[in-house]
Parts: C-alpha cells; structure tokens; sequence
C-alpha cells in the first residue's frame, strides 16, 4: 500500500507546515523517534512517545517516528497499518516484525528491530539530526541507537526509562558476575557516547554516577501526565464495592517481578487480620500474578480483587475510587527507575503508599508535597502497620464529614504543577534546541494546548 506523504492519513487533510525554529539554514531541525511499540499500541511509552512527539512538531521540529506495526501482548486486533504514513504532521514509518505476543517474540522482535532501526538510519544518511532511543530493550536498543546515530551522522538522545543490569540484580533476576559486567560496560557506551542521556530521577543520575560516569550529559527530565482524567469512565460494576464501608487499596500495572508484590501481599493479610474493612485490590497481569493468588488463598474474591488490564478510562474511574494507592518496588530498585504509575495517581487525586527507600526522590516526593505515606521497603509488618493507620485515619475523617477533598486537590495540584504537560513538555523543546543549536520556538498558548485531541488508548500497560 503506498501512502502519500503530503497527506495527513489521521484527517485527510493535506499536510501543512509549521512555524519553526530557524536552524543555521533555515530548514526545519529533523528529529528521528524511535521505539519499537507506537500508538494504537499500549504501553505508556508508546503514548508518552506520540505526545512529545507531536509537541515537538508544533514547535517547530520535523519530526519521524521508527517504529513496527502495533501488536504489543496481542492487544492490538486492527488492520495493518500503513508502513509509511503522516499521523497527527509525524512521519511514521512502521516495520514488520515478529510478533510481541510471546516473551520470545519481544525478545526476538527486539533484536531485529534494533537492525532494522540501523538500516533505516544508513539508508537515510545526514536525513537527521538527532535520534532519540530507550532503553526497550534493555542495553541493546542503547547500542543500536549508538550505531545508527555514527554510521548517519545524528546525535543521539538515550531516553533511560530504568537502568540494567541494575534492575535485573535488585529484582533477583540476576547476580553481580561477569554478565552483569559485561551488561554495565556495553551500556556505559551508549552513556559515553550519547550527546545527552535523559534520567527521571536524581536516584537514576545517581546510579550513573555511582558506574564511574562524569555526568556532564546527564539531563534529568521526569515524565508527564497522559492528561485525560476528564475521559474517566464509570466504574464498572464489576469492580464497585460489596461495602461501601471498605477502606480501598489499589495497585495499577504490571504485576511483576520488580514490585515486591509478595510483600505487599504479606502485609496486607497481616493488616486485614486487625482491619476487616481493609480490601486490596490488584488491577494488571504478570509474572507474580499466580503466586499472589496462591498467597491470598481464599480471599481471592473476598477482600482480594484480580481484574484485568483494562481501557485507559476506567483505569482512572478505578484509580479515582480507590483510598489508597500503591507504588511498591523490591529494595534497591528505586535508585535505577521511577514508576510512571506514580503520575496517573496524583492526577486522578488518590492519596498514594510508597513501598520504597525513605531516602529516594519517589518518598521524598510523597513525602514533601503531603500526598501520602511511605513504608519501608521490604518490610512488611511495618506495611500491615501503615496499612491499618491509613484505614483508620479515613474512618475518622469520614466520622468528622471529611469526604477527602482537600487531599485529591492537593494530588492533582502537585501533577499539574509538577509533571502537567505545559510544564514538562517546553523542557524537550528546550533539550532538543539546545541540543541542535536552533533558536526556541515562541511558547504556546494554552488554547494551542487544549487543541492536542485525546489520546484514546485501549490500555494501560507498565513497561
């Protein structure tokens, strides 16, 4: 299927050009995006990626997606879509590749987009200035973006989600040794080589820094919000509560390995055994998903809930109603990523529990901005205890005729103010102007902000 490329294939309507930012020529400063999983697909990356992507644009960047065809988890039951096509003014070019239904097939999948991406960029030699990548997969999509930002000529951007092997050996998932080494000296050449390297914390500069690395190239730039708590659905009412009475804790994403989830589950029966109004409701799928059932017993049902991942509007509707809110990560964790999780909380206004290092950016964030509690990582009678405390406390401010506004107003008001998109996306024009060498586009106004359409994903899904 041929597409033509001065057509915009989301409206229809010829593609028109942009105010920019003046370039030593002239010419509009071109910015390659790559990522193997794009809009329709899930994952938060992928919508993340279509938002900066798209500011970019407005502001006056030439913007081209690399990406495949969409089908991360099998999620995705649409047609193909067009290998080449102009979404929303971005040139996309999407691949095929094997599937991602399969922990294989993202693994096999992963390694051949890596190629592709590196042919891509060959064939089009001196077509970008910069290419920017993460770190999906781990250490290799860093080398690839190395490779191609060389052999084209692009600086590269390396946008560090989380950090391996640091993560794979605070999860258990591997042992300091010679892989491990092997992992950290492959990814330390896409740190050294890249023009700048995007952290979400100051844990994660940390880390690097902690590898022996200088820093100078270190941004740290967290994430923002998806910013569409207005389209929260109703609450299905499969997932409306039995009492009214019951004190609500939620946990939204991925149920893996990296979240410590057989401690929070170790904690909670402990506090449900003190608080029987006490209910702990899980919404995602995952790796710990049948262990933590086997763990909850004959609770499952009862006091513990399983829903599946679900559309993006009713994940809010079942962020929005719950009392409390988890972030939970296996010790050590916390130094090498920052749980996006932790944004869609603030921004629906739910009072959050941090099961993390006291000493992280994550608790100091809680902490700082009075929107929740922290527990210690790894502990979890001191969880059980903060798990009846947090009940308890509702229960008496209910008692009182506090129905919690004061809290949700404070939540919403510290993701706006510090991860809304006004906020946070001036700061990739700014980083990619800087790193080119353009002059910054004039600033939008907000009726240019509230034109961005919706973004209407399927689902949630943490990467």
């Amino acid at each position: 299927m041929t597409t033509d490329p001065t057509i915009d294939t989301t409206t229809g309507e010829p593609a028109t050009a942009r105010s920019v930012p003046a370039a030593a020529d002239g010419s509009r400063p071109r910015v390659l995006l790559a990522h193997r999983f794009y809009y329709p697909d899930v994952t938060t990356y992928s919508q993340m990626l279509r938002i900066i992507g798209e500011h970019l644009d407005r502001d006056g960047f030439d913007v081209t997606v690399f990406s495949t065809q969409p089908g991360y988890n099998g999620v995705y039951d649409g047609p193909p879509l067009p290998k080449r096509a102009t979404e929303a003014g971005l040139t996309v070019h999407r691949a095929g590749i094997p599937g991602a239904g399969s922990s294989l097939g993202r693994l096999l999948g992963g390694f051949v987009y890596g190629l592709l991406l590196i042919a891509h960029c060959v064939r089009r030699r001196g077509t970008y200035d910069a290419i920017s990548v993460s770190t999906v997969p781990p250490v290799l999509m860093g080398l690839c973006g190395t490779i191609a930002a060389r052999l084209s000529g692009a600086k590269l951007v390396y946008h560090c989600m989380d950090l391996y092997p640091e993560i794979a050996v605070a999860s258990g998932l591997s042992t300091e040794g010679f892989l491990t080494s092997v992992a950290r000296r492959l990814d330390m050449i896409t740190v050294r080589s890249a023009t700048t390297v995007i952290v979400l914390s100051d844990d994660m500069a940390a880390t690097l820094a902690a590898r022996g690395h200088h820093n100078r190239n270190v941004e740290i730039l967290n994430n923002f919000t998806i910013e569409e708590a207005g389209q929260a659905a109703p609450l299905p009412e499969e997932f409306a509560r039995g009492d009214k009475d019951r004190f609500r804790v939620l946990f939204a994403g991925n149920l893996g390995r990296f979240q410590g989830l057989d401690t929070v589950m170790t904690g909670f029966l402990a506090a449900r055994e003190a608080d029987e109004s006490l209910e702990l409701c899980f919404m995602g799928a995952g790796a710990m998903e049948s262990e933590l059932r086997s763990m909850a017993g004959d609770e499952v049902g009862r006091s513990v809930q399983f829903w599946p991942h679900s559309p993006l509007p009713i994940a809010m509707a079942a962020i929005a109603d719950a009392d409390l809110a988890l972030v939970s990560l296996v010790p050590g964790l916390v130094q090498s990523a920052f749980p996006s999780k932790t944004l869609m909380y603030l921004e629906m206004g739910t009072r959050i529990m941090a099961v993390v290092e006291a000493d992280s950016a994550l608790a100091r964030l809680v902490e700082d901005e009075k929107v929740g509690t922290v527990a210690p990582v790894g502990d979890h009678e001191a969880l059980a205890a903060e798990l009846v405390a947090e009940a308890a406390q509702a229960t008496a401010r209910r008692q009182d005729g506090d129905l919690g506004d004061a809290d949700r107003n404070r939540a919403t008001e510290a993701a706006a103010r510090l991860f809304g998109q006004p906020v946070v996306l001036p700061k990739w024009t700014t980083l990619y102007a800087d790193l080119l060498g353009v002059s910054h586009p004039a600033g939008k106004t907000a009726a240019d902000a509230a034109a961005r359409p919706p973004i209407n994903a399927p689902e949630v899904v943490e990467q």
